[in-house]
């Protein structure tokens, strides 16, 4: 998985309560904004963000 800088976060407006969930919530993000949160567009990055929260 590719790591987010400070930068990125800022851009992203995430806090750092998300902890390592953020490297994979940024992509969601992404993926929800590029298909207009078209629920089975992103099945895979949610997936795996929700798993890491679950972990963590």
């Amino acid at each position: 998985m590719p790591l987010f800088f400070p930068r990125e976060n800022a851009r992203s407006q995430l806090t750092t309560d998300h902890g390592r969930t953020t490297r994979l919530l940024i992509p969601l993000n992404v993926c929800r904004r590029k298909n207009f949160y078209l629920p089975w567009e992103c099945e895979n990055e949610r997936h795996g963000y929700e798993k890491c929260q679950y972990d963590e």
